[in-house]
């Protein structure tokens, strides 16, 4: 029977409150809570309650792991602020490293199937 896997170079929603710290090119470096939405191999997409300047470098602590990048951008939303990252490449998401809490695949609406063979 073959193993198998989650696709990294798939996008996922999940929820999942994790620490964020970042350090911008100018100012205060900061830390805040936020809520992990949405995962892929190359980056984050979070809602967080405080705004993260675009280029700061992140660091992103889930579970017992981390992850490092930089803000792509920023955007208010009605419920806070939406900051997308984009991982360094020595730090893209692994499945098998980690595994965010509530983790669903949006691609089964489509019918696609949510695991793929392993490599």
């Amino acid at each position: 029977m073959p193993t198998t896997t989650l696709s990294p170079d798939r996008r996922y929603l999940c929820s999942e409150l994790v620490t964020v710290r970042w350090t911008p090119s100018w100012g205060p470096s900061g830390e805040t809570v936020a809520n992990l939405e949405e995962i892929w191999g190359g980056g984050a997409s979070m809602l967080a309650e405080t705004g993260i300047p675009e280029n700061a470098l992140v660091r992103i602590e889930a579970q017992d792991v981390h992850f490092r990048g930089m803000v792509r951008c920023c955007r208010r939303d009605e419920l806070g602020f939406i900051v997308e990252v984009d991982f360094l490449p020595n730090q893209r998401w692994d499945p098998r490293r980690y595994l965010p809490e509530h983790l669903f695949d949006p691609g089964v609406l489509l019918g696609y199937p949510t695991l793929v063979p392993a490599a």
